[in-house]
């Protein structure tokens, strides 16, 4: 039973909660209070589950470069994908044609150029991408909930197809549900672990516009596709720009980002 056992065990019986966590921590440091019992039963429940915690070299760097990085992650599918260049495609779940269409077209310019994309396996833009990386290229999805509750259910196959030679990660140990407050924990991780963010279309109440201008203050690469203000489905991709956000007309701004990074 070592520190990392215990780590993990704290994950699990905190559900992945990471405030909990950290109170814990903070009273003990060294998790003496967790007992081998624990860990015994707590590891059974990750049986065909991979880890990552903040203690293994396999750590991704950015996210220990997080105010709240997560203390371990479990996954599934290939963990290399973790070590390329990310690009995060995000928008409506119910997009339009016109959004549907611009991120199939924006998805195959970047896996072609060997570009992993980065989603959290939600409806409608994300779907897209995930969607034709299974077929062209690879994608990482990240999760609002633990394995064995996936959600959206619509996304049961895609999901499958994910975990087979593509990666899907999360913070919350097996059998959590989504909850409003995971999913923007999780878009926060898909946010760190992505080099550069597009956004398709995006409507002006979307609950992560906040998080996405938050990026830009800290000098995140975020880009937005413009449309006419008219367009009610596009109105947060307008004030994303206006607020500070690249205004996307081409992948060849992208590429030289990324070569540069």
């Amino acid at each position: 039973m070592n520190i990392r056992e215990k780590l993990i065990t704290l994950s699990i019986l905190k559900k992945g909660n990471w405030k909990e966590m950290y109170a814990f921590l903070i009273q003990d440091k060294m998790l003496t209070q967790i007992t081998e019992n624990q860990v015994k039963e707590c590891l059974k429940q990750i049986k065909n589950i991979s880890v990552l915690t903040i203690l293994d070299p396999e750590y991704p760097e950015c996210y220990k470069e997080m105010p709240a990085p997560p203390f371990v992650l479990y996954y599934k599918g290939n963990p290399n994908l973790l070590e390329g260049k990310r690009v995060a495609l995000i928008g409506n779940q119910r997009p339009s044609q016109t959004g549907i269409g611009e991120a199939r077209k924006l998805g195959f310019q970047l896996l072609d150029k060997g570009i992993t994309l980065v989603g959290n396996l939600q409806l409608g833009i994300e779907t897209v991408a995930h969607s034709i990386a299974t077929k062209e290229g690879k994608t990482i999805a990240i999760l609002p909930s633990g394995f064995w509750v996936i959600y959206p259910r619509e996304n049961y196959d895609l999901y499958y197809q994910l975990i087979k030679g593509h990666l899907v990660l999360t913070e919350y140990p097996p059998g959590v549900s989504p909850s409003a407050q995971r999913f923007n924990r999780a878009h926060h991780l898909l946010q760190a672990l992505s080099d550069v963010l597009i956004v398709i279309e995006m409507t002006k109440g979307d609950y992560r516009l906040n998080s996405l201008k938050g990026q830009i203050d800290v000098g995140k690469v975020v880009y937005a596709l413009p449309a006419s203000y008219n367009v009610h489905s596009s109105r947060g991709c307008l004030e994303l720009i206006r607020y500070g956000a690249y205004c996307f007309l081409n992948c060849s701004e992208i590429f030289s980002w990324l070569n540069h990074m």
